[in-house]
């Protein structure tokens, strides 16, 4: 079976409203210009090699089964289990039937987790637990089902100023999480009388392994999104983007555009590493802030397709993972844009995340610069991350395809690519380009794929696919387009991207996944030094079916 697609309706039109309220440049001004932290402010790639790791926050003791590592082959086992494909999503909106949350973003086996559910008033209510993989197609499994519940009426979070509190709904039901629970991504839903009613994310941690392939999921972007009380980091109820929230609550349900990425984004990146038995760990951003060993300890990080939002802690653990060897899979676009602030409660549970967006809104930036929760690019931080990931952020609703510019023997397998051969309609969403002339750019970056992307009275962006070896050893990999996870299960909402360039996409991160399990790949496998000398270069040498367009 080669398709899964995810059942989402209006997902498509969830994420272009989302995508709408982000400032595009206006003509003759490039992002990381003058006003928004020039090239030249920026650091360079050599500063960013000497970027150390944070240290671990506190951490309670595991318990024992959460200590007992998974037998050898585990993947294969676990997918021979009986799916259930009723576990689809239901359409992505604002208000769901019978909103909830968990208590906890991620956890490990013998450690509970509190399920709160809102919507008040309705009876007979379940709460089913699905883990996302394979299963011969079906998608996921279903590993719990709470008794029928009762779910008391309460309010949902009302705005209090710029921010967007948690509607502290009540304690309904606990998750027993336990050794029949996996790890992995599990989709955590409320179940009614009509039907499947709202979701919640859950990762169940492997902490008892150390090495191999760690995905890390991007739950700090699905709550900035999140139009839960009709408010966002985006926008106000009534659609203003200067009445935008500037902080969220962790503990608040998941739903419109932030529910959109997480089942466009995540989920099929999820089920392709289990249809192909690859293992792998999974975190999310959070436990990367707190416990920033699991990435240094890890063989491979890996991206899905959207992750936005990164505390500065984040990306020094990324950082000072790239530098001790640690292959960087980065499989989407408009990553590290904006810093973060976290804060935790007395537990060390993050509940809360703040993004001013400005420095005349953001109370620190005059006393503390580094925590200024602005653009990575802009001033005062002027840290652009082609530094970690070969190249940045360049437009958003994009459409286009993508010209191999040039191509390591490693990454054509399967592929049927050469030199020159046009990857059709895989540009879509938002986009990253390699930037050249930047101090940024890694010495050896290798452009494998190449676009341009055009907008009438704007400015042209490139868009690209690079790869590089650092002199740690490590490899990095970047996708340049937030529909690549997508691409892999035939789940995205609004693609052009024929099956052709569908398997292209499954080929190329097949290849990516299974060389990044070698620790250190970029010592075996160095890049070739190919980047367009400058905007004019690439627009000589790419074919016309190469140049897409943008804010379209």
């Amino acid at each position: 079976m080669r398709t899964l697609r995810t059942s989402l309706t209006s997902v498509g039109s969830a994420l272009a409203l989302a995508a709408c309220a982000v400032v595009l440049p206006a003509t003759g001004t490039v992002p990381g210009s003058a006003g928004n932290g020039r090239d030249a402010d920026q650091w360079t790639y050599a500063e960013s090699l000497d970027v150390t790791s944070p240290a671990d926050l506190p951490h309670t003791a595991l318990p024992p089964c959460a200590r007992t590592p998974l037998p050898r082959g585990w993947v294969a086992r676990e997918n021979a289990r009986t799916g259930d494909p009723s576990w689809r999503p239901v359409a992505v909106r604002s208000q769901q039937r019978v909103p909830l949350y968990v208590d906890v973003p991620s956890t490990v086996c013998d450690v509970p987790v509190a399920v709160h559910l809102g919507g008040g008033g309705h009876m007979g209510v379940t709460v089913r637990a699905y883990r996302i993989g394979w299963y011969s197609g079906a998608g996921a499994r279903l590993v719990w089902t709470s008794p029928a519940l009762d779910v008391p009426r309460a309010l949902g979070p009302s705005r209090h100023g710029d921010s967007m509190p948690s509607p502290r709904y009540p304690t309904t039901v606990s998750l027993p999480v336990n050794a029949s629970w996996t790890p992995g991504e599990y989709l955590i839903e409320s179940w009614d009388g009509n039907g499947l009613a709202g979701f919640a994310s859950l990762v169940v941690r492997d902490d008892a392994d150390r090495g191999g392939l760690v995905v890390v999921h991007s739950n700090l972007t699905w709550a900035a999104y999140s139009q839960y009380g009709a408010s966002s980091l985006y926008k106000g109820a009534d659609g203003a983007v200067d009445r935008r929230a500037l902080q969220t609550a962790l503990q608040r349900p998941v739903t419109g555009a932030g529910a959109s990425r997480l089942v466009v984004g995540d989920v099929p990146l999820t089920q392709f590493l289990e249809e192909q038995g690859i293992a792998a760990r999974h975190i999310v951003d959070t436990d990367l802030d707190a416990w920033p060993s699991m990435a240094t300890t890890a063989t491979a990080l890996v991206l899905p397709g959207h992750s936005e939002y990164w505390t500065r802690r984040m990306y020094d653990a990324a950082l000072a993972a790239r530098n001790a060897g640690v292959n960087i899979a980065d499989l989407g676009a408009n990553e590290v844009y904006w810093q973060a602030r976290l804060q935790r409660d007395v537990q060390g549970i993050p509940v809360t995340m703040t993004v001013d967006r400005t420095l005349a809104q953001d109370p620190l930036a005059a006393t503390h610069p580094d925590e200024a929760t602005v653009r990575w690019i802009s001033s005062p931080l002027n840290r652009d991350p082609s530094a970690l990931i070969g190249q940045r952020y360049s437009a958003v609703r994009t459409q286009g395809s993508m010209q191999v510019w040039s191509l390591p023997r490693w990454l054509a397998v399967g592929t049927g690519l050469h030199v020159g051969a046009l990857v059709h309609g895989v540009v879509a969403n938002e986009a990253d380009g390699v930037r050249p002339g930047s101090p940024a750019t890694p010495p050896d970056l290798q452009t494998v794929l190449l676009g341009l992307l055009t907008r009438p009275g704007y400015v042209d962006q490139l868009v690209s696919t690079t790869y590089y070896s650092a002199r740690s050893g490590a490899g990095v990999f970047a996708a340049g387009t937030t529909y690549w996870t997508c691409d892999l299960t035939n789940a995205c909402p609004d693609s052009v991207a024929p099956l052709a360039t569908q398997d292209v996409v499954r080929a190329m991160t097949l290849d990516v996944l299974r060389g990044f399990a070698k620790p250190r790949f970029g010592r075996s496998h160095p890049s070739t030094h190919a980047v367009p000398r400058d905007m004019a270069t690439a627009r000589a040498q790419l074919q016309p079916a190469a140049i897409g367009r943008y804010g379209v």
